[in-house]
């Protein structure tokens, strides 16, 4: 009987936990929609990092990675592509919407469909920047073209976009990032000196860490693909949601 009433205590608590959140979305929705929309599509980003298997630092004698990021540097990296987006989403809807009104455009589809696509869009053009950092040639550096390829999960939820990968794990892009970023100069001797992949030091992975999320935070900040990206998004939904209509238009005669 205890443990029964436990139970029921504990779904109480979750049912009202969720209600609560619900409210909360709901107020900030109304209050400010290009904000909390840009919160939702960040989340994503914050969501899914470059793992440590992409990057291959995850055999570390040392228990350190310094590709991975801490739960503050999450919340950073978050904070300015939020920023990045809402600002994004201001000019969209000055300039692209004849309605004038993101929250429209977004609530006209299905919203929490559009900002999950967005948000792991965004993100995986952000990977795919942060791998070409180092890259000059206009030709070989990356630049956003088009929509990556969904895939959805059973629940129906889109699913993080894999990076291209050699086996499966370690990114197609690695080699060409490490054989310029485990290389690092001393400001005033000039002195060249070239560090492992997985560091046998701790001040070492340390370093490495902190030059790798000052990448990670120029690249979020300079990316110019964010509006591009969110259009793009629009028009391919729509175009799917037109394909799936006309073939449910086409099977209506079929017994």
């Amino acid at each position: 009987m205890i443990i029964y009433m436990y139970y029921i205590k504990m779904c109480c608590l979750e049912i009202f936990c969720c209600l609560s959140k619900c409210c909360i979305d709901t107020s900030h929705l109304m209050y400010d929609s290009k904000s909390f929309l840009a919160e939702k599509i960040s989340e994503k980003i914050r969501k899914h990092p470059i793992s440590s298997s992409e990057m291959d630092t995850i055999r570390n004698p040392i228990n350190m990675n310094w590709s991975l990021l801490s739960s503050s540097e999450k919340n950073e990296i978050q904070k300015i592509c939020k920023n990045k987006i809402y600002i994004t989403l201001q000019n969209i809807e000055k300039t692209e919407f004849v309605s004038k009104n993101i929250l429209k455009e977004f609530t006209d589809r299905d919203m929490n469909t559009i900002v999950d696509f967005i948000g792991h869009q965004i993100n995986y053009n952000l990977k795919c920047c942060i791998f070409h950092y180092f890259k000059n040639d206009d030709e070989t550096k990356y630049k956003y073209t088009e929509i990556a390829t969904p895939k959805l999960n059973s629940l129906g939820d889109y699913e993080n976009i894999r990076l291209l990968s050699i086996n499966l794990f370690k990114c197609t892009y690695t080699e060409d990032f490490l054989s310029e970023f485990l290389i690092l100069k001393d400001i005033n001797t000039k002195e060249i000196k070239t560090f492992d992949r997985t560091p046998q030091e701790l001040v070492d992975c340390e370093k490495l860490h902190e030059k790798y999320f000052t990448i990670i935070k120029k690249v979020c900040e300079e990316n110019n693909d964010y509006k591009k990206i969110i259009i793009d998004s629009f028009d391919y939904l729509d175009n799917e949601k037109k394909i799936y209509n006309t073939i449910v238009e086409q099977n209506k005669n079929f017994n």
